[in-house]
């Protein structure tokens, strides 16, 4: 691959100590990587981390630009190819700040 060549020459650059520090941010930014939104057609926008298994991941809701009205927030959701299921598990603190528009919201009960 050519990213681990690249990481393997960073690596021999520094000195030992470093390359656990240097491998610990680099776990933390290609897991970055993998965030993605998805938004729904109430326009509210979820976050989740990619995940190749199992077929169940976790999502939480980030923001509700455009959301008007009574708002459902799913227990779960679909998306991705190939399908994976999101359970919807946390909302963030600003998904719903200075969103007038919106009317109510319903959180499941799980």
């Amino acid at each position: 691959m050519k990213s681990r060549a690249i990481i393997d020459i960073c690596l021999s650059r520094i000195g030992a100590g470093l390359r656990t520090l240097a491998l610990v941010g680099l776990a933390a930014f290609s897991h970055s990587l993998w965030a993605v939104t998805y938004t729904d057609a109430q326009s509210l926008v979820y976050t989740y981390t990619a995940v190749v298994s199992p077929s169940v991941g976790t999502a939480t809701v980030t923001s509700s630009v455009g959301a008007t009205g009574s708002i459902t927030i799913p227990a779960s959701f679909t998306a991705g190819t190939p399908a994976v299921t999101y359970n919807v598990t946390s909302i963030t603190a600003s998904a719903f700040l200075s969103r007038t528009a919106i009317t109510s919201i319903t959180i499941p009960t799980s």
